[in-house]
């Protein structure tokens, strides 16, 4: 009987029909995105994402990266994206995400790793869970699945939240996620995470950092978010004119962008002196959007 279920497992795993269902349904999953600062109802990530660029090192840069142009620069198939708060980096993650699965090669599975706070809850686990989560279930079976399906790579493993992990828990993760890139030599793997030391001894993983939005791009995101037309062409125009070389660390991160926006949107203008905006873009974000009892807003 056992010889018979490992047999089974093997020809599941040769069969890509297995993973159809999985793939159709995490794939609409995760291109849509919940962003509660413009509603409540769901958005496709392309009406707003702009190509971001990833530079390896101080060196090289790739322009509007996707998963083919980021693999080409992966001698070992393993990296790791660093970058600031608010940067783009989970939009960026379900881009990549997204673009993996259009090459048929392999398997991408997106995993949060915040979800393993809550009990600890092993990496291969956290695989198991993301795949179970969108239709692709095999009862019992499903971690002797994963373990061999791991081992002939047939996934892409995109790793998100790395800096969300508690810290009680991030070393048993960090072990776990090195054990693996040990043992599955031939699945990718890309992981994200605000920027970390630890991170960059880790061997062969490739390390890249989030750039920041050039004048072009933040100017192409504001005209791409749902928001009033006439704000935003009013917002842009000055964005093009002054805005950007007088706030470039605030403008040139994408969330600190979108509070921007709404709080020119509110008041028609940005202050010089950045504590009266920092006051003013509380007072938009609050009154836009009031906090209750069972609502939180980051």
């Amino acid at each position: 009987k056992k010889l018979w279920d490992a047999l089974q497992i093997k020809t599941k795993i040769n069969m890509k029909s297995t993973y159809r269902k999985y793939l159709e349904s995490s794939c609409n999953h995760y291109a849509r995105v919940k962003p509660s600062i413009f509603g409540s109802e769901p958005i496709p990530i392309y009406d707003f994402y702009v190509p971001l660029d990833v530079k390896l090192g101080t060196e090289e840069l790739i322009e509007g990266v996707e998963y083919q142009s980021l693999l080409g620069m992966l001698p070992q198939g393993r990296a790791v994206i660093s970058g600031t708060a608010g940067g783009g980096k989970s939009v960026l993650m379900r881009h990549l995400f997204l673009s993996a699965q259009k090459t048929g090669h392999q398997v991408p599975v997106f995993v949060e790793l915040r979800k393993a706070n809550k009990e600890k809850t092993p990496l291969k686990s956290l695989i198991s869970n993301a795949l179970q989560l969108f239709n692709f279930n095999l009862g019992n079976n499903i971690d002797l699945y994963v373990e061999q399906a791991l081992g002939l790579g047939h996934f892409v493993l995109i790793l998100d939240g790395y800096d969300e992990v508690d810290p009680d828990h991030k070393q048993q993760l960090t072990e776990e996620l090195l054990e693996l890139s040990s043992k599955a030599p031939n699945c990718i793997i890309v992981l994200s995470t605000r920027p970390d030391q630890t991170t960059q001894g880790w061997e062969g993983f490739s390390n890249f950092n989030l750039q920041c939005l050039s004048k072009h791009q933040a100017i192409q995101m504001v005209n791409k978010l749902p928001y009033d037309k006439v704000v935003k062409e009013r917002f842009s125009g000055e964005l093009d004119a002054t805005l950007y070389d007088k706030h470039l660390e605030f403008v040139s991160n994408p969330l600190l962008l979108v509070i921007m926006l709404v709080t020119y949107g509110r008041s028609a203008e940005i202050p010089e002196n950045l504590n009266e905006f920092y006051n003013q873009a509380f007072d938009a974000l609050f009154r836009a959007y009031p906090v209750d009892a069972d609502t939180h807003y980051i």
